[in-house]
């Protein structure tokens, strides 16, 4: 959102980044785990019996997400009886999160067909930006988090048109609803605590800082995203082929993710060495850059690539995300530690320092569990 920055005061970018932190954690927890679970179990899926059993899971899992959200939204009223925000904002940003997750990214992943709704999310990003830049008047949040739901739902309308070929499952979810989470749990655990790391800074200095600290702070690290997010098409395409790998064969999946590994550990020093120098051009004369932010989190992006490549391309595709999690919460206890002490006079620095500081206690610990898997041919 960089025309924030561009059209109105850093505090208004400040708060918007706050709330889409928010939208964020709402989403991790609709969406619970079950876009690694469910595509992990679609990618495995045998080609004879897939249609029938793709139209379960597609089912399971969608009305399992509904029943999830019911329960947030109900948790968001019951505490706005205990604390005082904007309520109307926290609901549209909840809806906002909601439609975001229904649109079944997972599915199309799990059966290599990515194309289509690539396009309609796109589609829809570009709207939310042409929507923001045009016809939103003085920069309200509530019409800014609108426009984000409004463009959610074009490849949700796509996606619904889609499985119309799909038979309804009409039985047994409770049974399936209980069991995908219950298989969800470790997943789910590991996103939330990921969320709480990536996101953890911006709710903090939303919390504790001022709006100018939290503007300035969040200005860097979407830069830092955006490069980051460049790679997500790559692990999203990834995922469920390493998850179909250590399904038929484990020792040709752990050959294949060792060069993965060592291509994406190169080609990301090149890439992001090059976007380094580029950003930092452009962005010298921004008064809302700081380069020590900056400089901080780029480290931060190339140490959570190699975390993706060993914890989620790795453990989770493999069946081993309980080992993941494990390590999540040893990072995120260092950040809440480094965090939760007054280190720095400047709170954006101390933020941006335990963002890195735990992200790289994470790859440790990723690495140390996958010569732990490798070296015992642990395959679940």
């Amino acid at each position: 959102m960089y025309i924030l920055t561009k059209n109105a005061s850093i505090e208004i970018y400040g708060r918007f980044a706050f709330w889409y932190a928010v939208l964020v954690y709402f989403q991790t927890i609709i969406d619970y785990g079950f876009n690694y679970t469910a595509t992990r179990e679609a990618a495995a899926l045998d080609y004879k019996s897939e249609n029938e059993n793709l139209s379960k899971i597609l089912c399971y899992v969608s009305f399992s997400k509904i029943i999830i959200a019911a329960f947030l939204l109900f948790a968001i009223f019951s505490s706005s009886i205990f604390f005082d925000f904007n309520l109307e904002l926290a609901i549209i940003v909840f809806f906002g999160a909601l439609f975001s997750s229904l649109v079944p990214n997972w599915f199309f992943q799990g059966t290599q067909n990515i194309k289509n709704i690539s396009v309609f999310n796109i589609f829809g990003k570009l709207s939310f930006i042409i929507i923001s830049f045009y016809f939103i008047e003085n920069y309200s949040l509530e019409n800014i988090f609108i426009s984000y739901f409004l463009s959610a739902s074009i490849p949700l309308i796509y996606s619904i048109i889609f499985f119309r070929k799909f038979k309804l499952i009409k039985h047994d979810y409770f049974n399936n609803v209980i069991r995908y989470i219950k298989d969800g749990r470790n997943i789910f655990s590991a996103n939330v605590l990921a969320v709480l790391l990536s996101n953890g800074g911006v709710i903090f200095l939303g919390l504790f800082a001022d709006d100018k600290i939290l503007g300035i702070y969040s200005f860097c690290e979407r830069i830092v995203k955006s490069f980051l997010g460049l790679f997500s098409p790559l692990f999203t395409a990834f995922y469920p082929v390493f998850s179909r790998k250590f399904a038929l064969e484990f020792n040709n999946g752990l050959e294949f993710h060792r060069k993965f590994s060592i291509i994406l550990f190169g080609s990301s020093i090149t890439f992001l060495l090059f976007a380094y120098l580029i950003a930092d051009f452009f962005f010298t004369e921004n008064i809302h850059y700081d380069k020590r932010y900056f400089s901080i989190l780029m480290i931060w992006v190339l140490v959570s690539l190699m975390n993706n490549a060993f914890g989620i391309q790795f453990l989770c595709a493999s069946g081993n995300d309980r080992l993941y999690v494990k390590g999540m919460f040893s990072a995120f206890f260092v950040f809440l530690c480094f965090v939760g002490f007054n280190f720095f006079d400047n709170r954006g620095m101390q933020v941006a320092l335990a963002t890195c500081t735990s992200e790289f206690l994470l790859l440790l610990i990723n690495i140390k569990y996958y010569l732990f898997v490798r070296n015992n041919n642990i395959q679940v």
